[in-house]
This record gives structure tokens, sequence and C-alpha cells, in this order.
């Protein structure tokens, strides 16, 4: 199931780069991560029932706000 995430607090494609980083660790596939809108586009790895930990709790560990997660 694809996520959309609307997050706060990057500034640069470091930044990006690291909430890419922190998603794909967690083992979500990761569409992109866009810094003008804020929104990551994202989707669970796993073959039968995500395992994946909470996006949010995995956003928010990398040092950014999550403001509303979106499934579509």
């Amino acid at each position: 199931m694809k996520r959309i995430a609307k997050i706060k607090g990057m500034h640069c494609n470091d930044c990006v780069e690291r909430v890419e980083g922190a998603l794909k660790k967690a083992g979500y596939k990761v569409g992109k991560v866009e810094l003008e809108s804020g929104i990551a586009e994202f989707e669970c790895g796993c073959t039968d029932t995500c395992h994946c930990p909470d996006p949010v709790n995995v956003i928010s560990s990398a040092g950014y706000e999550v403001v509303e997660v979106k499934e579509v």
C-alpha cells in the first residue's frame, strides 16, 4: 500500500537523503522525497503482511516532524 507523508523540517538535499535512508533502512520502498513540497512517497517492502515499523516513528527518529501520513 502506497503512503504519502507530509514532513516538516527538511531544509536541504542532505535532509532528503536522511529521510530516504531512514525509510529504506526500515524496509520501505521509497518512490520519492521532495524537498520543496515536504512530501515523501513510499510503500512497504514486505512481500506479505507489512512488518515495517511505523513510518511516523521512522521519520521522527531521523529528526523530522511528520504532519500527516495518508494511505493511497
